[in-house]
């Protein structure tokens, strides 16, 4: 039986290429759609880390499939960069998460995705980080939001881009933030959990710290500078948002932000927290929140989604929309009720929270032969 060893190269990168093809945590909507963390990255398999560790030579052959998806914390930017540099890594690079672990406003490099897009161009960038670094990311503040009241240490913002659609980018001269960094078509925002805030007396005018709550403080319709890059805004083709129990105001704010987003065609929802997680009882256990408020709030929210839908599948190009709330069986019912009502003359949905934008058919004009 031959050695492993004895493999020429170009079979051992086959193999290893194939051993190298497990999608990343990052890849997998329910990982990024769960309560934002920095294990987003974890992953119990380790066959590619495993056979790296055998030889020299298989170390060398697996490195560019172990940093095809890449993670580090961004203090400790310009050491992975000079990593990735120094062993020609570069062009291998296809994802990179970023984790940022500081609790203090300020205390990290300024406009730092500028130094990570002049030397690797990856096509996923997903940050794992508190919102003031998130709104840092959008050259924003969070100075009207009620911080103490609310338990999000972490947001995630997962952003990607077509490579092939780059030579036609110019970036907006002035323009610093990170969504005009590079031609973003697809952007998953999850917000976390606004659970904690509910305990509160009167916790309807209380608000998120998001940038949703800055990016949504405007009419889109109505006013004449908006608080975002609208072309960056307007590149994006799909954009999925998640969040627990947001308030119905809050969602408000959201969806005013996605009517401006002309390009869409994909767009999803998730307002509950996934099957299995325990976060609601547990904030009951150790809060005074009415356990029907947050109830309350997410079917208002539905009640306000629908009619955003229907306006970008006339006004925009919206053609495919998700609730991944269909998975919890209390909800089902009555979100359906909600949906349909306002959906069902131009949409179909499958009964498991994909709603399809009808073909509308074509007329086809006739006319009458008049030459005898």
């Amino acid at each position: 039986m031959a050695d492993i060893h004895c493999l020429p190269n170009e079979l051992l990168d086959l193999i290893l290429s194939f051993i190298g093809a497990t999608p990343p945590p990052t890849s997998d909507e329910r990982t990024l759609r769960n309560i934002p963390s920095h294990a987003i990255t974890s992953s119990k398999t380790t066959d590619l880390k495993n056979v790296s560790r055998v030889c020299r030579r298989f170390q060398e052959f697996s490195r560019e499939y172990l940093f095809s998806f890449c993670r580090y914390e961004l203090r400790d930017q310009d050491r992975f960069l000079d990593f990735i540099k120094r062993h020609g890594l570069a062009e291998h690079v296809k994802s990179v998460t970023v984790s940022v672990r500081t609790i203090f406003p300020g205390s990290e490099k300024k406009l730092w995705w500028n130094t990570l897009f002049e030397h690797l161009n990856p096509e996923v960038v997903t940050v794992v980080a508190p919102p003031f670094m998130i709104a840092d990311m959008a050259q924003c503040g969070l100075e009207d939001t009620h911080t103490w009241a609310f338990d999000m240490p972490l947001q995630t913002m997962q952003f990607r881009q077509q490579l092939s659609l780059e030579s036609a980018f110019e970036r907006p001269e002035g323009d610093d933030t990170f969504l005009s960094s590079k031609p973003w078509t697809e952007l998953l925002f999850n917000e976390g959990s606004s659970l904690r805030a509910y305990s509160n007396y009167e916790y309807y005018l209380l608000r998120v710290p998001s940038i949703m709550n800055h990016w949504g403080s405007v009419d889109p319709l109505q006013a004449v500078e908006l608080p975002y890059p609208v072309s960056a805004i307007s590149r994006l083709t799909s954009f999925h948002y998640a969040a627990v129990f947001p308030f119905y105001n809050h969602t408000n704010l959201v969806l005013k932000v996605i009517r401006n987003m002309t390009n869409l065609r994909h767009l999803s929802f998730q307002l509950a927290p996934p099957p299995g997680n325990d976060i609601f009882e547990n904030e009951q256990k150790t809060t005074t929140m009415d356990p029907n408020d947050p109830w309350m709030e997410l079917h208002t929210s539905y009640s306000l989604i629908p009619h955003s839908v229907r306006y970008l599948g006339v006004q925009g190009r919206l053609v495919e929309f998700r609730t991944l709330d269909y998975n919890l069986s209390p909800l089902r019912n009555n979100m359906f009720r909600t949906l349909r009502a306002v959906l069902k003359a131009n949409w179909q949905d499958d009964g498991q929270g994909l709603w399809v934008k009808r073909v509308q058919p074509v007329a086809v004009a006739s006319s009458s032969d008049d030459s005898g």
